[in-house]
């Protein structure tokens, strides 16, 4: 039985970094009365990975959209850092975060890939050999320096994704979220960024349908349900847990599954 909700240990402490983030009693309303957090308390400790995993309207996207102040909570605070979210602090806190929308095209709108990426070094006045130095590690990172010319319009749902990826990495933020980052990629391009992530040393928060990703990339997760926390703590243990799951609308990972071809069963986590 898997209890809601448990405090989860920092992985450091934070007295060593400032990549920290703290919602205090969050809730947020949308204009049509859906209430999409409601008295959110959460502590994300500096170099975490944690996976935020619901079904769909649990809540998920607002969080993130939360941390980067493009949507302000009407109830409670959220503090990143030591700084707290408002719209004084936007540029400071946008500085030291990196998001990646779930929707690639709200992130790609330059003539090139190119262009795109170095859309947000530019913004912080760089040089422009800086620029290329940071625009072309984060294109072959992502492994599409050969789309470096492509405008964005002719790449596939894949491809904008990885660009978009790529935009944000150009930034080297020391807070990664990612909303549904493994949407529309192919088998090779989803392994080469959960290798990514499992790189990226800082804190990271990942919401996705994908759980066998999830449980691959994060030490621990959250589960929301209804715009509340009904789960903090194990990736191992929630995913065992195929009452609570189907209660919250989800399913197990397809790793933790049978194989309905073989009629074996897995082991993983067991």
């Amino acid at each position: 039985m898997i209890f809601p909700v448990f405090w989860v240990a920092c992985l450091q402490e934070d007295s060593i970094s400032h990549h920290y983030i703290d919602f205090k009693g969050v809730s947020f309303i949308y204009p049509d009365n859906t209430q999409a957090l409601s008295d959110i308390n959460l502590h994300i400790c500096h170099g975490e990975s944690v996976g935020i995993i619901g079904a769909n309207g649990a809540g998920k996207s607002t969080l993130l959209e939360l941390i980067t102040g493009i949507l302000l909570p009407q109830e409670g605070e959220i503090v990143v850092g030591g700084i707290a979210v408002t719209k004084k602090t936007l540029a400071s806190i946008r500085r030291h975060v990196g998001f990646t929308f779930q929707n690639p095209d709200n992130q790609v709108f330059m003539n090139t890939v190119w262009e795109d990426v170095a859309f947000g070094p530019r913004n912080y006045l760089l040089s422009e050999e800086a620029v290329e130095k940071k625009v072309t590690a984060a294109l072959e990172t992502m492994g599409i320096l050969h789309l470096k010319d492509r405008p964005p319009y002719r790449l596939s749902g894949g491809e904008k994704r990885s660009a978009a990826i790529a935009s944000v990495l150009a930034l080297e933020p020391d807070i990664l979220l990612m909303d549904e980052p493994s949407s529309d990629l192919d088998p090779r391009a989803r392994r080469k960024l959960i290798a990514l992530i499992n790189q990226f040393t800082h804190t990271k928060l990942i919401t996705s349908h994908d759980l066998d990703l999830v449980l691959e990339t994060c030490k621990r997760v959250i589960v929301l349900h209804k715009g509340t926390v009904v789960y903090d703590g194990s990736p191992i243990e929630v995913f065992k847990d195929e009452k609570s799951l189907h209660t919250w609308g989800l399913e197990k990972p397809l790793t933790m599954s049978d194989c309905l071809v073989c009629d074996s069963k897995k082991n993983r986590g067991q």
